[in-house]
């Protein structure tokens, strides 16, 4: 698994550290500019155009996080000398989600950081002062936000494991036309994870969320169940083994099916 880590940080070093350094600079920038609308009348609106911004330039850097790790496996497993070394299918998912869970957990860390820091620049009692704090979140706990992120960096290394077993499932096949192959791994990707979705679901009902639980993770019930694969309100024994189960069996699946059916 390392010589395949070392390979995508070498193949994708530059970006990454562009990335970086670029969301630094746009979340330093969104900080010093969110004090200048504080007593202004549509400071509100202005906060929440440029914590918009923050967010969409995130999403951003996640996507490219995922066409990395996307284009990394294609390369990985079609490479002839690269598939002719001793490392297994296994390796190949297990580097990729490693690289993709390293460098999310990078911006997740930066943008937490940023969420935080503006606390005490957005204007108190208005509708985004509420949306982004409550309580809950409003004091720093450590602990919590530890887990949290690591929760939502699980969630989207999950999402990453889905499609990494579609795409190698769909090119067992060698579809000649590749607009067909990237239509059914779209629509495949879609169902595999609202299965997965109502399968967490239906389990997560089965009991509530423990304490413990709630002392460790940030709690959202406002947010919508299907906006996220395993979302946390719905966090009990059940479900958090179902997905710690799932997310074994499709890294165990992916690598045999790179090992067993995917010519070299």
């Amino acid at each position: 698994m390392k010589a395949s880590l070392i390979y995508m940080y070498n193949a994708n070093k530059k970006q990454i550290f562009i990335s970086l350094l670029s969301f630094i600079f746009i979340v330093a920038v969104a900080f010093v500019s969110m004090g200048n609308y504080i007593k202004q009348e549509s400071g509100e609106v202005r906060q929440m155009i440029i914590i918009a911004l923050v967010f969409l330039v995130y999403m951003i850097f996640a996507a490219v996080v995922f066409l990395q790790a996307i284009s990394a496996f294609g390369k990985m497993t079609e490479n002839t000398l690269f598939r002719l070394t001793p490392i297994s299918g296994k390796k190949i998912v297990l580097a990729i989600l490693s690289y993709a869970a390293i460098s999310l957990m990078c911006f997740e860390v930066i943008g937490t950081i940023f969420v935080y820091s503006i606390s005490m620049k957005v204007i108190k009692g208005t509708e985004l002062y509420g949306m982004l704090f409550t309580e809950s979140t409003i004091e720093l706990d450590i602990v919590k936000q530890v887990f949290s992120s690591v929760l939502y960096v699980f969630n989207l290394s999950s999402i990453l494991l889905v499609l990494l077993f579609i795409v190698s499932g769909v090119k067992v096949f060698s579809l000649k036309k590749k607009k067909m192959e990237y239509v059914i791994i779209f629509f495949l990707f879609l169902l595999v994870t609202k299965a997965i979705n109502m399968i967490y679901e239906m389990l997560g009902r089965l009991a509530p969320t423990s304490t413990f639980i709630r002392k460790l993770v940030y709690i959202d019930e406002s947010v919508d169940i299907n906006l996220i694969l395993y979302p946390e309100s719905l966090m009990n024994l059940y479900s958090i083994a179902f997905s710690i189960g799932i997310f074994v069996l499709l890294v165990y699946i992916t690598g045999r099916i790179i090992d067993k059916k995917l010519e070299v």
